[in-house]
């Protein structure tokens, strides 16, 4: 069994931020920060829980915040979550959605209901933050794993999907989940930050290899660069 060391603090950061182009408004900013989520993450990285933030701008002041929509907080879980997995919100009073399954296009059509809702005279509706609560993350090797945090042994949870392992978290345990994922919009540049808690995705080169691949796409879109 390979000993693998975890925190509840991140172990390692990874920031990509992109300024919008002077053609796109603020929905098409939007939609390509969630593009750069879906690339960054995609095969490796699975949400069991999303969470966003709506509010109201003002478009002549920079967006500056104006206030907030009736419904401002929105949360996205799947149905069937392993168990000993913990389910958080990521912002309080949010009105919570379940799913079979969390995909993109889920996310996607969630915040466009959102957006629908109505803006006092000259604010609209923007979408602010949104956070990875609960994750499922892609085993670089299917040997087994103890989690090591500062000496403790932590407990794991993990899933077999297609014959490929993956870990889930947070648990109840001492160590953090795999990864947890921030993405804002500044309105006139967007951001994500990508937290890895495990080693396994940082020291592991397979497993690293997943975490750049992944921002390696990220990249190859116009105008991204690295933090």
């Amino acid at each position: 069994m390979r000993e693998i060391y975890a925190s509840d603090q991140a172990l390692l950061q990874v920031g990509l931020e992109r300024y919008n182009t002077e053609h796109e408004n603020d929905r098409a900013g939007i939609a390509e920060l969630l593009t750069a989520v879906d690339e960054l993450t995609r095969g490796w990285l699975h949400p069991f829980g999303v969470g966003f933030q709506l509010v109201y701008g003002d478009p002549d002041e920079h967006f500056e915040e104006v206030g907030r929509p009736p419904i401002p907080h929105h949360f996205l879980r799947e149905a069937e979550i392993p168990e000993n997995v913990l389910v958080r919100e990521a912002f309080s009073s949010s009105v919570t959605e379940q799913l079979p399954l969390i995909v993109p296009d889920a996310i996607r059509r969630t915040i466009a209901r959102g957006l629908e809702q109505p803006a006092p005279p000259g604010a609209v509706i923007t979408l602010s933050e949104l956070k990875w609560t609960v994750v499922r993350a892609l085993a670089p090797t299917n040997e087994p794993i103890a989690l090591d945090v500062v000496g403790k042994t932590a407990s794991t949870v993990n899933q077999l999907v297609d014959g490929q392992r993956w870990y889930c978290g947070p648990t109840s345990g001492v160590a953090g989940p795999p990864a947890r994922l921030r993405a804002v919009n500044d309105h006139f540049a967007t951001r994500i930050q990508l937290e890895i808690y495990w080693d396994l995705w940082i020291g592991h080169t397979d497993g690293r290899a997943l975490l750049e691949t992944g921002v390696g796409r990220v990249l190859a879109r116009a105008g991204w660069e690295r933090t």
